[in-house]
């Protein structure tokens, strides 16, 4: 249900019909997912409590902050606290169901979401953007193709397993969402694609000379520059138009490198910071190409522009972190979820996937399996096992149940009020 509201949730009813239902619909899954877990289960599981630390005071900071400089927007506050028990609802199903289980998931449905843009492509389905003819059921391209090529990762869990059947199908579903992102001209996902594939074949080709792996090496680093340079000559006009926004947000991010400008400042500052480049510069070759931008295509310069170093050095704690979890306890099914958080690292350079609800379930799940340690009891956040006291339970289980079901219910009423 999770992955079927994120990839496929329409509603005419909301200006952006594409992305307002999907994000929605995630709150009142988070809302309802969580009343029953609450109900029906004794433990609770935070193998990433780490993550979830660091990120709980990371959206606590941005939420003050804004709330401070500007005012209370009930809207982050359902977003932040939403993505938070998005989480850790998440850490409680990785630690209960098989990852090839939850993987084979959510490739199903990507797979159904690559289908539904082949068939868009050759205008069996039309398309809700009037300038792309491959969106799926998202506003533009880049939704579409930032949930397969962070999904298609997730198939190469399948090609080592000894069921033929289900090794063949992910062959066929990996080609096809590979089709379609090709089809959908997203060079973002293009170059994610094609550098996650490199990197799996060289992960996976054993290598014992240093000659060798030298060579393999220099062939890939070789092969990703020449796509990096054939996808920027595709759309040339494009490219040099994201160069001058990236050249733009950096003149944002030296006035206030700390602490940056502030949640939503990109939007409301850069048109002011583009005219003052252009008057410094009336020659500037990008003088065709300036035009409204509302994200600066790189979700890395965004965080520097909005949140400076500080919201930088949090992003690379959580890679550090994420690194030692994985080097700590490697296994086949955490290498499927640190490639697919490979693609969205190279998609984030060049696009806005996180802008789509999906992206963070991508996240966040990934997240979750490479910090899964079942054999760590360390891990685990026992609240209603080792006390026996049945007062001590229930008081447990109630603050989690008012917990989401308060979320539950505001939800619904920023639903009617959007609406």
């Amino acid at each position: 249900m999770l992955c079927s509201v994120t990839l496929f949730a329409l509603s005419q009813h909301f200006v952006n019909e594409e992305i307002t239902p999907k994000w929605l619909g995630l709150m009142l899954f988070i809302g309802i997912e969580g009343v029953v877990w609450s109900m029906l289960n004794r433990k609770v599981t935070l193998p990433a409590k780490q993550i979830l630390l660091i990120l709980s005071c990371f959206f606590l900071f941005i939420f003050v902050r804004n709330w401070i400089t500007l005012n209370f927007n009930p809207s982050s506050l359902i977003i932040f606290s939403g993505l938070l028990l998005l989480f850790f609802l998440l850490q409680q199903t990785v630690s209960a169901c098989s990852t090839l289980y939850l993987f084979g998931t959510v490739v199903s449905f990507s797979f159904a979401l690559s289908l539904y843009g082949v068939l868009q492509y050759f205008g069996l389905i039309s398309s809700g953007n009037t300038y792309f003819p491959v969106t799926g059921s998202f506003d533009n391209p880049a939704g579409f193709a930032a949930a397969l090529a962070c999904t298609l990762p997730m198939c190469f869990q399948f090609f080592k397993i000894e069921k033929k059947y289900l090794k063949y199908a992910a062959i066929v579903e990996a080609a096809i969402m590979a089709l379609a992102v090709i089809l959908s001209g997203s060079r973002a996902g293009i170059l994610s694609i094609a550098i996650t594939i490199g990197v799996w074949i060289f992960v996976q080709s054993k290598i014992v000379r240093y000659k060798s792996l030298m060579r393999r090496k220099t062939a890939l680093l070789i092969a990703i520059i020449f796509l990096s340079t054939v996808l920027y000559f595709f759309k040339k006009d494009s490219a040099d138009g994201r160069l001058l926004i990236w050249r733009c947000t950096l003149d944002m991010v030296v006035d206030k490198p700390i602490f940056g400008h502030g949640k939503g400042a990109f939007q409301a500052k850069y048109m002011i910071y583009q005219a003052e480049y252009f008057k410094a510069n009336p020659d500037s070759r990008y003088a065709q190409l300036a035009d409204n931008a509302l994200h600066p295509f790189n979700e890395y310069l965004l965080i520097l522009c909005e949140h400076g170093i500080t919201g930088l050095c949090v992003v690379v704690l959580l890679v550090f972190l994420l690194i030692k979890a994985y080097r700590s306890n490697q296994s086949n099914e955490k290498l499927p979820a640190l490639v697919s958080l490979l693609a969205l690292s190279i998609f984030s350079f060049f696009s806005y996937p996180f802008k789509y609800p999906f992206t963070w379930v991508l996240l966040f799940l990934n997240l979750t399996v490479i910090y899964n340690f079942p054999n760590a009891c360390c891990n685990n956040f026992p609240l209603f096992v080792k006390k026996r006291n049945l007062l001590y339970r229930f008081t447990h289980r109630i603050i989690l149940f008012l917990l989401f079901a308060g979320f539950f219910i505001f939800a619904i009423f920023q639903w009617f009020v959007i609406k």
